[in-house]
């Protein structure tokens, strides 16, 4: 067996690191855990005595937190592994550490053994894979990868010196960054580096590769290549794409100095990772050749659009969000910070409106403020887009439950009421206004529960009083016909004999044989 691979441990919180150090059997799995200290200045302390291979540090720490310890850490012994432990759970957050060095994070939320000793393996992988597939100039320093020496650069504190060692490793006049992004958020499998661009290496003759990041959600590499060969990466890529579906290729334009290589990554390939968050139907984006980007501006109301949903138009409401939504989404160099944030301003408002309303939101199938969380936690426009679509349904089935009870309960006053009220001049219309029903509605209602018109209802609450007045008193049929709400005696016969196929003088005869 090999000699185990030393790890340390740098987390001001005891608990998260004696969890670390049960979570895994470490001599079983090939590590060997040689220190576990509270902040930076202690970690530094024990590095040069126990030489770790990989430290797992946590972000905020006091002393000396996170951020500037992977600084001192990459600057002083570049081949050490960074792992990034955070409690932010934000993605772009994270990755900006990666520019320090990082090798990998882990949010603290979802530390559990398996995730720990898959990361730890992760690294490994990827350290042999920086031995396998970097063809540098053996005079560098074993101790100094290329890939450190990379990371160097892109930190900004790369000496002279490096920076012409870095150039031995590029023999050829240009250098282009690839970078192949997981689009698919159900993806579980990780992004193997080596396996997908060793196509590349191979169909490219003479080219360099070098990997520069690689997580499990995206790789980075630098590819050097003659000036001609670019086009031809560019037709190696689209044409393999059909067998990556999820996964997209982010390809920077040519430069020709090594120097060069931190502001075409932060310009070009920063941008559009933030550009990817948008244009997730795409599998490969170019930076000279990125999609036409003209779209006419649709204004959006807040206002109008609570208005909308006062009155409860939630339909137009939703229809004319989304015409917003649409127009936002189109727009793939806005800030998706901005995009979150008025989704979130959406359902902030309209919880607002629903407690006005006083609608009880606690019908809600699951806790509504999950729902900030999966927007702010959204890798794409279109993961965001869907919690808001999903939310502003349950609040729509939310306000249509509350509504019919209340319609069921205003329906049988209502009834209650032209049975009361039956002998009086009533009309659809204004029992609509009384009642604070929509006439269509209140029509379907009656179409819809008593197969029969409003009309054809009142007519047969009336005459069945007449039915019973006819049976039961001596009262003359003038008088009944305008006790049960008939002005017109005659009009009054010829509706009660339409109904009961006899006159009302008849029908009295036939109820007292």
């Amino acid at each position: 067996m090999g000699s185990l691979i030393k790890v340390l441990i740098v987390d001001d919180e005891l608990l998260i690191r004696q969890g670390i150090l049960h979570y895994v059997n470490w001599e079983k799995e090939g590590f060997e855990i040689v220190g576990e200290v509270s902040n930076g200045v202690e970690a530094l302390a024990l590095i040069e005595t126990q030489k770790p291979a990989i430290i797992i540090t946590d972000i905020v720490m006091p002393v000396m937190d996170g951020t500037e310890f992977i600084k001192k850490v990459k600057k002083e012994q570049p081949h050490i592994d960074v792992i990034v432990l955070s409690s932010f759970n934000n993605f772009d957050y994270v990755r900006s550490t990666f520019q320090n060095g990082v090798a990998d994070y882990i949010l603290k939320p979802k530390l559990d053994g398996k995730i720990l000793l898959d990361t730890l393996k992760r690294v490994v992988t990827n350290r042999s894979l920086s031995n396998n597939i970097e063809t540098a100039d053996e005079t560098i320093d074993n101790q100094k990868s290329i890939s450190d020496l990379f990371k160097k650069l892109l930190a900004g504190y790369a000496s002279t010196s490096e920076l012409e060692l870095l150039k031995t490793s590029l023999p050829n006049e240009m250098c282009c960054l690839v970078e192949l992004n997981v689009t698919s958020q159900d993806e579980q499998t990780a992004i193997k580096p080596l396996e997908q661009i060793e196509f590349m290496v191979q169909a490219l003759e003479k080219s360099v590769c070098h990997l520069l990041e690689s997580t499990e959600r995206a790789s980075t590499f630098i590819i050097n290549l003659s000036f001609d060969a670019y086009e031809m990466l560019i037709a190696t890529i689209t044409d393999r794409n059909h067998l990556t579906s999820n996964f997209t290729w982010l390809i920077t334009e040519q430069f020709n100095q090594v120097d060069q290589l931190p502001a075409i990554y932060q310009g070009q390939l920063v941008a559009m990772r933030k550009y990817l968050f948008y244009l997730t139907d795409e599998r490969v984006l170019r930076y000279n050749n990125l999609p036409d980007n003209v779209i006419p501006e649709v204004p959006f109301d807040l206002n109008y659009f609570l208005e909308l949903f006062k009155y409860k138009k939630v339909d137009e409401s939703i229809y004319y969000l989304n015409k917003h939504i649409d127009y936002l989404t189109n727009d793939y160099t806005s800030d998706r910070s901005a995009f979150k944030s008025f989704l979130g301003n959406v359902i902030f408002n309209v919880m607002v409106v629903m407690d006005q309303l006083k609608y009880d939101t606690n019908e809600f199938k699951k806790d509504k403020y999950e729902y900030f969380n999966q927007i702010n936690n959204a890798y794409t426009a279109e993961q965001a887009r869907k919690a808001l679509a999903q939310f502003m349904l349950e609040i729509k089935a939310i306000i249509y439950q509350a509504d019919s009870k209340i319609q069921t309960t205003n329906m049988t006053v209502l009834l209650a009421y032209i049975d009361e009220h039956y002998s009086e001049s009533i009309s659809l219309t204004g029992l609509a206004k009384h009642f604070h029903f929509n006439p269509s509605y209140l029509s379907a209602y009656f179409s819809m529960h008593h197969n029969l018109g409003f009309s054809e209802y009142l007519t047969g609450v009336r005459i069945g009083k007449a039915k019973e007045l006819l049976e039961n008193s001596q009262i003359s049929i003038s008088d009944i016909s305008g006790m049960v709400g008939y002005a017109d005696h005659s009009y009054f016969c010829k509706v009660f004999k339409k109904r009961v196929n006899k006159s009302p003088g008849s029908y009295r005869k036939d109820r007292l044989k």
